[in-house]
């Protein structure tokens, strides 16, 4: 989809602004806003706008938008909430192209601020002006530069662009990445998120030179498709990280009061982002060190998960090691590689892998035995806790140039070179390692834009819930491998069914009313011959006197899992890959892909299923057709993304072997 990035420049490099509220006390938020502007050099026309005041903080004031010599490109809205609507309407009145609000009290706080939230929208209306907001804390460019923000820790000026719903969030990142020794390339808190979407912004980020990794604090997601294709065409070329609130149902609750937005299933999210090709994270830690990472790396990413730990202290290493093995980082056995170098250095050096030099070896070795380390290996995690030694940190400098290397040191003198030269120190080890792993992840992937599936052309389907044998036959129109089967009404035709399917059989309750059959007595296995099939059929027909019976070929043992579909107001459809069986909800061992899914992007899917020695074969058991699997939930994602009336498919289980894969219970419900 094409963005038209001229509808956001007017926020980020605005040729004229006009503050309305503006104020000469500095303690108020259009006094700040007016500051900040005039502080950090804004080299545009500033408009104050205030009712009473002829000239504020030094520029002439002007009593309304409509008494200004030239239309404003922005407008800074810090008036109260109430007052909002009207600003608005002036804003629009006067053609400006650009509105920031930043009060609060809007939908986040009941019906009152919502029917205020709702006269604004209409306001903004096919009216050509673009808002962001309400309850915000502004935007900044820092390189062109404007400051139309108001924070509690200013930023300084650097590679990272940062989107955040939650302007304390913000503060937080701006700190923490000042901490690290890195800046904001652009910042927008975007609060309610009203009318400018992550979307738009993230296609902004990707475009701007200054922007080399995009940073997002996400509570609620607008239009969930939207975002995920701008990820998608953004991320090949630039770095996104996302840490999404709202996991947990306490988590949406809060998001929901926060800033109004409906948080969604955060598993289900977590996983879409991954998929267009977002580094998800789970922590605020997490996404300041990731992001640090990828704004320090100049570009340079692993080619492979072969790490190396350089250390001058060998418990540092053995945990950077135990965090690796986490991390699922290689670390290569290096001893022999780095023989040539045992003469030169202490006795009690270790050169497997951590290589542990120790604080005893000659200063001017430092360099060249990290470089050979370097050359063994994709990356390098350079380790240090309490030793500054210049040679050393020189020598990470030199290789970072052109290798990815990572550093946990805690060194005055080599924290300060590291901060001038661009490279990425944290103070602890796991944060390293972690933040090591989201670099080979990226490095390692697919960087292209990801492609969509197909949608399958929708069959006639009744409404309401569909049981096993009506569910498969619908499938198997698709194309879909289902179990030979059919329904019986009597023991004669139980028995007639059986003799064509072949020995042994199933006889299952057929019924859309009885989902878990084996829950219920619903299930017969193993029947032999006609005799059995004959009392299994009296037998089930006492139990479910008026539901059909189904006579099932018998499937050989193999791995069970769940493929399924569903579609939600705020993911739209998403098909479901996972362990099945009776222990699908105890296992929760799902992965979820958007529908219409790839085949590709299923089986990247698949790998990130916690049960890989399973699906590898565990026990002599034999490695699953993950390909086979893959083919069925790439067919069902199609069929659910073609028929928007299908909100629930459940297959379960889907049993899978070396050379068959194949549906043995389904269920669909259509609205």
């Amino acid at each position: 989809m094409a963005f038209d990035l001229e509808q956001v420049r007017p926020f980020f490099e605005p040729r004229s602004v006009a503050v309305l509220g503006a104020s000469n006390d500095t303690t108020k938020f259009g006094g700040r806003i007016t500051q900040n502007l005039i502080k950090d050099g804004f080299k545009g026309t500033i408009y104050p706008v205030n009712r009473s005041e002829k000239e504020v903080l030094g520029l002439t004031a002007y009593p309304a938008l409509a008494a200004l010599p030239d239309a404003p490109e922005l407008v800074l809205v810090t008036i109260p909430a109430a007052s909002v609507p009207g600003g608005i309407s002036e804003a629009v009145a006067v053609k400006a192209k650009a509105a920031v609000v930043f009060a609060a009290g809007f939908a986040e706080a009941g019906d009152k601020g919502l029917k205020l939230q709702q006269e604004v929208t209409a306001h903004l209306k096919d009216s050509g002006l673009r808002m962001i907001g309400p309850n915000c804390l502004g935007v900044r460019n820092m390189h062109f530069p404007v400051n139309a923000a108001t924070g509690a820790v200013p930023p300084v000026a650097g590679p990272i662009s940062m989107l955040t719903q939650s302007g304390s969030f913000g503060n937080a990142a701006a700190a923490a990445f000042r901490d690290m020794g890195v800046g904001f390339a652009n910042y927008a808190s975007i609060g309610n998120m009203l009318d400018i979407s992550h979307a738009e912004l993230i296609h902004w980020c990707g475009a701007d030179k200054n922007t080399s990794a995009i940073t997002i604090f996400a509570e609620g997601i607008k239009d969930i498709d939207t975002l995920l294709d701008a990820i998608r065409e953004v991320s090949p070329k630039k770095p996104i990280v996302i840490l999404k609130a709202g996991r947990s149902p306490l988590g949406q609750r809060a998001a929901l009061s926060h800033t109004s937005s409906l948080a969604t299933d955060g598993r289900v999210v977590s996983d879409l982002l991954r998929e267009a090709g977002a580094t998800v994270v789970t922590s605020m830690e997490e996404l300041f060190d990731t992001s640090a990472a990828f704004a320090r790396a100049n570009g340079l990413l692993p080619k492979s998960r072969r790490t190396a730990i350089f250390t001058v202290a060998g418990g540092a290493g053995v945990v950077a090691s135990d965090h690796c093995y986490d991390e699922k980082l290689e670390l290569p056995f290096l001893e022999e590689k780095l023989a040539s170098w045992r003469p030169q250095l202490p006795l009690f050096a270790g050169l497997g892998n951590p290589v542990d030099v120790t604080g005893q070896t000659k200063r001017e070795l430092f360099g060249p035995v990290f470089e050979a380390v370097a050359n063994e290996v994709d990356s390098v995690i350079a380790v240090a806790l309490g030793l500054d030694i210049p040679e050393y940190g020189a020598a990470v400098v030199k290789t970072a140039k052109t290798k990815p290397v990572l550093c946990c040191m805690v060194s005055p003198n080599n924290e300060k070179l590291f901060a001038e030269n661009g490279v990425a120190n944290f103070h602890s080890v796991d944060r390293a390692v972690r933040s090591m792993r989201h670099l080979v992840d990226r490095g390692t992937a697919k960087l292209a834009m990801r492609e969509r599936g197909t949608s399958l052309a929708a069959r006639p389907l009744a409404s309401g819930v569909h049981g096993e044998a009506a569910s498969k036959a619908y499938l198997a129109a698709y194309g879909l491998p289902v179990t030979r089967e059919a329904e019986a009404k009597s023991a004669e035709e139980a028995a007639s069914a059986a003799e064509k399917i072949g020995y042994p059989v199933a006889l299952k309750v057929s019924s859309a009313e009885v989902a878990h059959k084996s829950d219920r007595s619903g299930v017969m296995l193993g029947l032999a011959d006609a005799t059995a099939v004959t009392a299994a059929y009296g037998e089930m027909t006492k139990r479910f006197p008026d539901a059909p019976v189904l006579i099932q070929e018998m499937v050989a043992p193999g791995l069970e899992l769940i493929v399924g579909g569903q579609r939600m107001a705020g993911t739209g459809p998403v098909v479901m890959i996972g362990i099945g069986g009776v222990f699908t909800e105890v296992l929760d061992d799902v992965v979820f892909c958007r529908a219409a899914a790839t085949r590709e992007a299923v089986i990247e899917a698949i790998g990130r299923l916690r049960a890989q020695r399973l699906l590898d074969g565990y026990r002599g058991q034999p490695a699953i057709n993950r390909g086979a699997v893959a083919d069925i939930a790439v067919a069902l994602s199609g069929v659910l993304a073609g028929n928007p009336a299908i909100t629930e498919v459940d297959l379960n289980p889907v049993i899978a072997h070396p050379d068959r894969v194949v549906i043995v219970d389904a269920l669909i419900k259509v609205e």
